[in-house]
């Protein structure tokens, strides 16, 4: 199975949703991350352009730990996402190449347009690259299934359908997100302790309404034209 995630800025993977992906790269199955931004806006005295290097290096750091096959950073730059034609069709170009039978990415309704606005252009480029009228260097592909994530402090009616079990992998998602020493200097206020409470606690609380110890939780989006599908994918 191949997997490929989208996300805005470049530490959203190991806060909300690292434990599914360890949990399909050990596995065997290719999970990919792209982050369409490079996260440089994202700190108040450590310069744009210096920024988007120790981010993009954090989060190579922690898709290692993960088992992530590949990850890319795009260059749209942060706080300046739009759904745009050419937003989507660099997403799209993306999933055609790397043909995922499962996509992942932002629940779209949030206040926050750069995660807003990654998550439908998203949910549309996996329409266009199934069109056989929009012309690129691969042939279309259809995506099976596309799931997105909440950010707590964002996202707006947010209620999942899908949730995984992350229990047995709760301490290397842990140990992958301390890798964003930028963004624990910034929101865990250089506290190392409150950054993992925060990605643990949302996890207990994912695991308390699953009835496991640790989850992750997921809201499926209907595919355009894809109907039932004779093919069984790992529960997300």
């Amino acid at each position: 199975m191949r997997i490929v995630a989208f996300i805005a800025h470049p530490d959203y993977t190991e806060l909300f949703f690292g434990g599914t992906v360890i949990k399909h790269a050990e596995r065997g199955d290719e999970v990919y991350i792209v982050s369409i931004s490079p996260g440089e806006m994202g700190h108040p005295t450590i310069p744009p352009e210096e920024l988007a290097k120790i981010r993009t290096k954090e989060l190579q750091e922690a898709a290692k730990i993960e088992g992530v096959k590949e990850v890319r950073v795009l260059s749209f730059k942060d706080t300046e996402i739009f759904n745009t034609t050419e937003l989507r069709m660099k997403i799209a170009e993306i999933i055609r190449g790397l043909k995922p039978d499962i996509v992942i990415t932002h629940w779209p309704n949030d206040c926050a347009s750069d995660l807003k606005n990654t998550g439908q252009a998203v949910i549309d480029a996996c329409l266009l690259a199934y069109l056989g009228a929009f012309k690129t260097k691969h042939p279309p592909h259809m995506v099976g299934k596309i799931y997105t994530f909440e950010v707590p402090s964002t996202s707006i009616d947010f209620e999942p359908d899908v949730f995984i079990d992350i229990t047995s992998v709760i301490d290397k998602k842990i140990e992958a997100s301390k890798c964003h020493r930028s963004m624990i200097d910034l929101f865990g206020m250089g506290s190392m302790e409150a950054w993992i409470s925060g990605v643990r606690g949302r996890s207990r609380y994912w695991g308390l309404k699953s009835r496991v110890m640790y989850a992750e939780a997921f809201k499926e989006v209907n595919v355009p034209f894809a109907g039932k599908k004779a093919i069984e994918y790992l529960p997300i």
